[in-house]
């Protein structure tokens, strides 16, 4: 129930955060099953083929479940940015999940993680959903006993095949026997035992194969072949077999062998028969071989041997004294001779052993091996078994007296216990491969093998071109003591077991924090331990802080893309580190784009993170609209690349006017006259025209046709004309059309059309050379007049009101033009001296059909 109810509490809130879950699971997941030793890192691939576009992180959930007990518990959780790890250590990449990946990521992963996960995720409003099995496996450790096997003919030996530490149990083990290259399958003489489970949660086995070979069978191998789910069939081990004949005796030792030994002994028999019934003889009493160092909890065993003595009446006496206790005795022997010897038949006994039990029950003792031998003497041996605890039973000292008829005083010994402990191994730091800025992390140190328990762990942290710095402590008590100025950073937790068999402990020791650039980028972290066999014990971590580029949407610098004009695309690339390793790449589809791509100066922010800007400068095309440009970025930071896009979704191309045509080409001054033009090659549609004179924008007598689409070159073009009547106020004036594309007005490039009456003088303006006056050359003056009747005019210039005719040059056309009207050019040329005068330079004209003369000024620069 309370699973179910986990359950349903995440749901409900992703409920309230915005999270609409739905039936369909309308997200492709991709999943895969896993095969993974134990005690190795892996990662749960989970990997959502369509991932929406341009999601926020706040509206992803991740929820990663395992079914145990025919019900899904939460494994990892990802909500509204928040994590919840409900298994040691698991995390993943969060931001990896806007780019289509919510793996998740498990260290040092145990056969108790074996079994079905289910990956789901949320993107408001869809869901996905896949489940696949994880496979724990260890690989058996195989060994053969003997190796190499000699047999007496006739004779039968046994071979054992040993596999341990394998999981799961399935196995299957094979015997073959194999000469110069060929080989048979054993199936008779074999017992094998079913997996055992050891103290690692693995399992043992062991088969034996009994042999009893023939001379034909010598110089074979016995192959012992292991499969399992983690080996092939090829994983064996082999023992050599060599088969000897024996050597056949000779008789006469045989018969020598006999009667010497029956000849001595009746000798001996005479002398111990003597000794046996009236001589006492005392003990010799061993020591105990206790080792130097009796480890803590581990079971040891020792004797004393007292031997040779003669009567049977003995006394033992084991006395245990602890540091600061009394003695107490633990073991009292005790034997009475009760009457007479009889040579006739064996003596009568009385024994009293007694064992007083040690209260810490850490030593027991017995007699084994009493014997009575032939010469009347006895022996027999104590063992001492003791499984020590080094808290009280170190420096004990064990006192053993022996008391008999034979001996004065009795015989006595002391001996010191020195009980150590099992000093801890500690494997190097486990850090994940990238750390990154701002992520959770977590640094995993293994304690293993140590006995006793008590055990003192002690994280540091060094900074470079510091001193090391203490950050926590976790003491003998499990108590956790805060050493770091901003104690919310850093977290500790352990999980530990201990071995059953040798009451070892293992402990793994997790400090988890959020890193940052600024603070753990290059720093070293220290984890100690402190323990009772050893002064301290300690591995040490480089730390590298690196932080994933973040990237902003595509920006395109102007208001529109434009058909042949250069647009520039930019893209922030910022909150990432270190600096060198960042590469850009931009792509137009699928083709990288390598001309006008450039990346900007990276700027270093507040929190030690890196920013920049690149940019794309290209030309866009027709064919261009609809597709892709990608800014791709790579970054040591995370496997593969990042990347956002932008769509050319509209391409604009500003209208253009190549003429004017008029009705009648040469205007008449009084008659309608009618001005067109096709406003031509403009996307898309909407496009207005107007007219101007000058800069005055003229209403009356236009005419402006729907726009239309020219197939050929996919863009619009729409006809335009006025016609009105001109006066002599048009006359001279330049008249063109303003064409307003989306929301911008465009004007042609140069004047298309000036007014012109058919008779009536058209004076141009003054146009002035000035470029030859630098090297002394005179300056030059130039004006035309054109389309006069009648022929005759007058043309002079003038400097101020004075006629200039010196330097002047006046052509006018003999006879008239297609239009039947004439036409005349004139030049002034001014020494450079002339221009100093400051003097204004008109150039006059005067013709019967103007109503008053022309002149033109002569802009000469300063």
């Amino acid at each position: 129930m309370g699973r179910f109810l986990a359950g349903t509490t995440f749901l409900i809130v992703l409920s309230t955060l915005g999270f609409f879950v739905t039936d369909a699971d309308d997200l492709k997941l991709e999943v895969e099953d896993l095969n993974a030793l134990a005690k190795t890192d892996i990662t749960l691939k989970c990997l959502i083929k369509n991932m929406p576009t341009n999601v926020k992180l706040e509206n992803v959930g991740v929820v990663w479940t395992k079914q145990e007990a025919g019900s899904s518990t939460p494994v990892y959780t990802f909500q509204t940015g928040k994590t919840e790890s409900k298994r040691d250590g698991a995390y993943m990449n969060e931001t990896e999940v806007l780019n289509g990946d919510a793996s998740l990521h498990l260290p040092n992963v145990q056969f108790e993680d074996e079994g079905s996960y289910t990956c789901i995720v949320y993107v408001t409003p869809s869901k996905g959903e896949r489940k696949f099995q994880l496979f724990v496996s260890e690989r058996p450790d195989i060994t053969i006993e003997p190796k190499e096997v000699e047999v007496l003919l006739g004779n039968e030996r046994s071979i054992e095949c040993t596999a341990n530490n394998f999981y799961p149990s399935k196995i299957n083990i094979k015997w073959l026997k194999i000469k110069d290259g060929s080989s048979d399958l054993i199936t008779d003489n074999i017992c094998t035992g079913s997996p055992t489970k050891n103290g690692q949660g693995a399992f043992d086995i062991l088969s034996r194969l009994i042999v009893m070979p023939g001379l034909e069978d010598n110089n074979y191998k016995y192959q012992c072949q292991v499969e399992h789910r983690t080996v092939g069939p090829t994983y064996f081990v082999e023992s050599s077999l060599r088969v000897k004949e024996p050597e056949v005796p000779s008789k006469a030792p045989l018969i020598l062998g006999i009667l010497l030994p029956l000849l001595i002994l009746a000798v001996v028999s005479g002398i111990l028969a003597y000794l046996k019934f009236f001589k006492s003889i005392a003990p010799q009493v061993t020591e105990f071989q206790i080792p130097v160092a009796l480890k803590h909890q581990e079971k040891s065993e020792f004797s004393c041997l007292v031997s040779g003595f003669r009567p049977k009446s003995i006394t033992l006496k084991l006395y245990l004294e602890r540091e600061g206790q009394q003695s107490i005795q633990i073991f009292r022997l005790k034997t009475e001779h009760k009457q007479w010897i009889n040579i006739l038949k064996d003596s009568t006994y009385s024994e009293v052993n007694e064992s007083q039990s040690d209260p810490q029950g850490s030593f027991r003792a017995a007699v084994t091996n009493d014997k009575a031998h032939g010469d009347g003497t006895r022996s027999l041996t104590l063992t001492v078994t003791i499984f020590p605890d080094i808290n009280i039973d170190n420096n004990a000292n064990l006192n053993l007296q022996v008391q008999h008829s034979a001996s004065v005083e009795s015989i006595e010994w002391n001996r010191k216990i020195n009980v150590i402990g099992v000093k801890p191994r500690m494997n190097r730091i486990l850090v994940p491969p990238i750390i990154a800025h701002g992520d959770l992390v977590a640094l995993t140190c293994p304690i293993n093998g140590f006995k006793p328990r008590p055990l003192i762990i002690t994280w540091y942290k060094q900074k470079p071109k510091e001193n090391k710095k203490k950050i926590l402590c976790l003491d003998e008590k499990g108590e956790s003591k805060d050493f770091n100025d901003n104690g919310l950073k850093f977290h500790h937790s352990i999980s530990e077991v201990m071995d059953e068999n040798d009451r070892t402990h293992d402990v793994i020791s997790v400090l988890t924090f959020i890193p940052s650039v600024m603070d753990d980028d290059k720093a070293t972290f220290f984890c100690e331990a402190q323990h009772i066999a050893t002064s301290s014990v300690q591995r040490e971590q480089d730390v590298h802080v690196k932080a994933t580029p973040k990237l902003n949407a595509i920006m395109l610098k102007d208001e529109a893309a434009i058909v042949g004009v250069p647009m520039v695309l930019s893209c922030r690339i910022h909150s990432y580190y270190p600096q060198t390793s960042l590469k850009v790449s931009w792509f137009l589809g699928d083709t990288l784009v390598t001309e006008g791509s450039d990346v900007g100066t990276p700027k270093q922010l507040d929190d030690g993170l890196f920013s920049c800007i690149s940019t794309l400068k290209t030309v866009p095309y027709w064919p261009d609209v609809n597709k892709v440009f990608k800014c791709l970025v790579e970054h040591e930071s995370f496997p593969g690349f990042r990347e956002t896009k932008w769509t050319l979704e509209e391409l604009v191309s500003p209208p253009k006017v190549y003429e004017i045509l008029s009705d009648p080409k040469l205007p008449v001054l009084g008659m309608p006259l009618t001005l067109s033009c096709v406003v031509t090659e403009f996307y898309p549609k909407d496009c207005t025209v107007v007219w101007v004179r000058g800069f005055e924008r003229m209403e009356d007598g236009t005419k402006t046709e729907e726009p239309e689409f020219d197939e050929e070159k996919r863009l619009y073009y729409r006809r335009t004309q006025r016609t009105f009547y001109p006066t002599m106020n048009d006359l001279g004036s330049h008249f063109s059309v303003e064409m307003i594309h989306r929301g911008i007005t465009y004007r042609p490039d140069k004047d298309l059309f000036v007014m012109r009456f058919k008779g009536i003088p058209t004076v141009g303006e003054v146009m002035v050379d000035l470029t030859a006056c630098s090297s002394g050359k005179p300056a030059k003056l130039s004006c035309d007049v054109k389309g006069f009747i009648p022929k005759k005019i007058t043309a002079e210039w003038r400097q101020g009101r004075r006629t200039v005719t010196e330097g002047v040059k006046t052509i006018c056309s003999d006879s008239p033009d297609e239009h039947g009207c004439y036409n005349l050019s004139s030049t002034l040329e001014l020494s450079p001296t002339a221009l100093d005068l400051n003097s204004d330079y008109y150039f006059y004209v005067h013709h019967e059909k103007l109503q008053e003369p022309i002149a033109r000024h002569a802009d000469i620069p300063e």
